[in-house]
């Protein structure tokens, strides 16, 4: 699903010049990998799962075939297939491909590439363009190359127009799993701080600034944070969110 320079080289090559054909497999479809999965493990599995499975691969059957591979699952039940979905590490043969598809980016776009990843699953360009200190053209140019290279798309569903999303999240769990503590804890600060100089308010802004604050060494700001969070859920009757953002603060103290 994206143009490999060595292997380009290769096929162009004596004698593969011209004897090779290429073809092109689209990400599959939710029922398509709800088949795929079902024929793979010998059962057939929700709407819930082959969402999920939708997510973690993107649709890519090779990281389909390789999660569900790496998975030890003997019985079907909805709830622990979820769980251990959720909890089982990027098989090695994943890892390998994934980085070789990123070892071609230049520094700026793995700049953008890895703060873009602590922000979240779906971000805006505009929080990329605070966090990194770069001009709206370098941070356009890099989404570009990370977009013609099958690793993030654009996000027609999240409330700010022109934002994008990862295409597989095992790609965004790669990309934080390689930074070392002190570089992710740096990205994280820079994130909040770039988050607090736009301005906006509300629960979900609030309990991200304090996520972030708080990744970032930032005791006192995401203390404040989770409390603005929790106050923000108590005028909206929501008792469960209030109670967990208290919480987080109290963790602080």
């Amino acid at each position: 699903d994206v143009h490999h320079p060595a292997l380009e080289n290769f096929l162009r090559s004596a004698p593969f010049y011209g004897a090779c054909a290429s073809l092109e497999i689209p990400p599959l479809t939710r029922p398509e990998i709800s088949d795929l999965a079902t024929y793979l493990l010998g059962y057939e599995i929700g709407e819930t799962i082959s969402e999920q499975l939708a997510q973690e691969t993107g649709g890519n059957p090779l990281f389909l075939i390789e999660i569900l591979k790496a998975l030890s699952v003997s019985s079907f039940n909805e709830q622990d297939f979820a769980e251990q979905l959720r909890e089982t590490p990027i098989p090695g043969s994943m890892r390998m491909l994934i980085r070789d598809r990123l070892a071609t980016l230049q520094m700026a776009e793995q700049q953008t590439l890895v703060t873009a990843a602590l922000i979240g699953s779906s971000f805006e360009p505009g929080l990329l363009e605070a966090a990194t200190g770069q001009s709206p053209e370098q941070v356009a140019s890099a989404l570009e190359v990370l977009e013609r290279h099958y690793v993030i798309q654009s996000d027609p569903q999240y409330p700010v127009p022109g934002a994008y999303k990862f295409v597989h999240e095992k790609i965004r769990e790669l990309i934080i799993q390689d930074l070392s503590a002190a570089r992710r804890r740096l990205i994280h600060l820079h994130i909040a701080q770039a988050m607090e100089r736009q301005g906006q308010v509300g629960i979900n802004r609030s309990a991200a600034l304090a996520v972030h604050f708080e990744a970032g060494g930032a005791a006192q700001r995401a203390f404040h944070y989770w409390l603005q969070a929790a106050n923000y859920a108590r005028r909206l009757y929501s008792q469960h969110s209030a109670y967990s953002a208290y919480t987080r603060a109290d963790h602080l103290v």
